[in-house]
């Protein structure tokens, strides 16, 4: 594909730290660039935003470093061959918002679209917020266009961004992954082999899959649940090790830790029968892991919690289950593990989905689309 010569900045928070926000800004910048030329524009201080808050809690030091961080961001902006600018980490949260608003805003350039993408599956909450009302819709006007995850996630932000101002442009995962669309799998005989990738956040579900895994055992189903993803305190993690030992799940449970190399994540999507993710964590937008998980035939159950809703069909490529609900979770593992011709039913719809919806391709040619004006609103 012939690529433009004007570059394309993608402008966010970029690795380390590796979290969901900065990988996903890479992501997007890696997907593009094989067919247009990007340039990477750090909206994160020197060091990095895990050093800042590190070094103190003061708000002034903070509030500091980001203002001399805007100086340089202006300075590589300042420049009349830009195409776009697709800002990859505006704020859902207020005071975020009105850094991105005297910080990141006055930084962008005047002539040229600029595209805030949003992966904040609460953002239409800003709106509730009387006093940012007046300063969003200033950003409103700034914006060529906001890009969602999910169609309700565009949906929920009607009230106040136009409707040819919403686009959705899906997830997609590390190149990897794209691979594992392609094998074909079948579901093999044994324990029943779990798997659960997320920060180990509360919220993200973990105590409602060691419950349902306490279920399992009582009633002598066998199983192995295997966890992956980092604590965010040593308490989560005490508190994860004493559910463990009172559930008396030591030998069915493992936990990994975090895990960043895509390979080393696709052979455990490839060696697990189902993704367990009960969250119900307030920000939830699209989680990637739902996406890598279906790109490797991995059926999901989840819950309906952000634009969860929108990326699958309930009993095709796996289940919703409410929230905080372990029993339903053992259900939709009976459903889903009730044979072997059900199993691969869900896993080849997972590998469908995957293709159709979430593939590297697939999602480039969205982002192309709406760099060229022809990417239809949502």
């Amino acid at each position: 594909m012939p690529k433009s010569s004007a570059p394309v900045v993608v402008a966010g928070y970029f690795p380390p730290p590796q979290t969901g926000g900065t990988l996903a800004t890479e992501r997007l910048a890696s997907l593009l660039e094989d067919a247009v030329p990007v340039e990477r524009l750090s909206l994160q201080p020197d060091g990095g935003l895990g050093s800042v808050a590190a070094s103190t809690k003061r708000v002034y030091v903070r509030a500091t470093a980001y203002v001399q961080a805007a100086r340089s961001w202006r300075k590589a902006l300042r420049r009349s061959d830009v195409r776009a600018v697709l800002w990859a980490s505006v704020s859902g949260q207020p005071w975020g918002h009105l850094r991105d608003l005297l910080l990141v805003l006055p930084s962008l350039p005047r002539h040229r679209p600029i595209f805030a993408v949003v992966h904040w599956g609460r953002f239409a909450e800003l709106y509730t917020h009387l006093w940012i009302r007046p300063t969003l819709k200033l950003l409103v006007r700034r914006m060529a266009g906001f890009v969602f995850l999910d169609t309700a996630l565009a949906d929920a932000c009607r009230g106040f961004i136009p409707d040819g101002k919403r686009f959705v442009v899906p997830n997609t995962p590390h190149p990897v992954f794209a691979a594992a669309a392609t094998a074909s799998r079948t579901h093999s005989e044994g324990p029943w082999r779990l798997l659960f990738v997320a920060n180990m956040l509360r919220e993200k579900g973990w105590e409602a899959a060691l419950h349902a895994a306490h279920l399992l055992r009582e009633r002598g189903t066998p199983f192995r649940l295997t966890f992956a993803g980092g604590w965010p305190s040593d308490d989560e993690r005490e508190a994860f090790d004493a559910l463990v030992s009172e559930y008396l799940l030591d030998s069915h449970v493992k936990h990994l830790g975090p895990v960043y190399d895509p390979a080393v994540l696709r052979d455990l999507y490839d060696r697990h029968d189902a993704l367990l993710l009960p969250t119900f964590y307030p920000t939830e937008a699209q989680p990637l892991v739902v996406v890598e998980a279906m790109a490797c035939g991995t059926p999901v159950i989840t819950t309906r919690q952000g634009g969860l809703s929108g990326m699958f069909d309930d009993g095709v490529e796996g289940a919703f289950v409410p929230s905080n609900d372990p029993g339903a979770l053992v259900t939709a593992l009976d459903e889903l593990m009730a044979s072997p011709e059900r199993w691969e039913a869900a896993s080849q719809a997972a590998r469908h989905r995957f293709e159709r919806q979430f593939s590297p391709d697939a999602v480039r040619q969205q982002w192309l689309a709406l760099l060229d004006g022809t990417l239809p609103p949502s």
